[in-house]
């Protein structure tokens, strides 16, 4: 896969630094990151909220410290769209925007590592584990929920009666709805992740903002 030249040693967009020599080659939009920050931010306070009024405690703090996370992240690009080349703005989207503690330490190490080629190395192969790990659990739980629903349905005469209604709610419904939503997009994003990071650096897949806001906006 062609990769495009990244000068490091750049520290703003000048004529000899042009901004096709980031790691992005673009200028991060400000419309759509600025959405973003405002989305994940109404939903982080959203869901605080919710898990105090109805007692979700654990529930919450996970969604919440997920929303605070995103909003974090694209408050970075929005740093970046100032300056393609700020150093701070790259480190806090790429440890930021990725769900697990494993990514953000490889994030913060490919992000920190300057001209440091073993470094980065490092933090790439970390973030790269991470992601794999995330896809393997992700296989591994859509095959416990998928065989958990198919025994269900196969001896629903024996399920409670009380479980039967509850399952007939349409709350319940929706939060199904919401689980196989979220598996769908989460998995698409990961695999769509690990073909971005194995391409390397400024890759075209890495390269592409549009791909990006869609994926990553799941």
């Amino acid at each position: 896969m062609h990769q495009h030249y990244v000068d490091l040693s750049c520290t703003s967009v000048t004529p000899d630094c042009p901004v096709e020599n980031t790691i992005y080659g673009y200028y991060p939009s400000l419309p759509l990151n600025a959405f973003f920050v405002a989305f994940f931010s109404f939903f982080a306070i959203t869901n605080a909220i919710y898990g105090i009024y109805f007692k979700t405690y654990f529930f919450a703090y996970v969604m919440t410290v997920g929303c605070i996370s995103e909003a974090i992240g694209y408050g970075g690009r929005i740093m970046m769209n100032k300056n393609p080349f700020d150093e701070i703005g790259f480190r806090i989207q790429i440890s930021c925007l990725i769900f697990a503690p494993a990514f953000a330490v490889g994030g913060g190490l490919a992000g920190g590592a300057g001209q440091d080629a073993e470094l980065r190395a490092k933090g790439t192969n970390t973030m790269l584990a991470g992601i794999v790990f995330q896809v393997a659990t992700l296989v591994i739980f859509g095959y416990l929920a998928l065989e958990y629903i198919v025994r269900t349905r196969r001896s629903w005469e024996a399920v409670s009666p009380v479980a039967r209604n509850y399952a007939q709610k349409t709350s319940f419904k929706l939060f199904t709805a919401g689980i196989i939503i979220a598996f769908i997009t989460i998995f698409t994003r990961c695999v769509d992740r690990i073909a971005e990071i194995v391409g390397g650096w400024a890759n075209p897949i890495m390269r592409n903002e549009v791909e990006y806001v869609i994926l990553e906006g799941l």
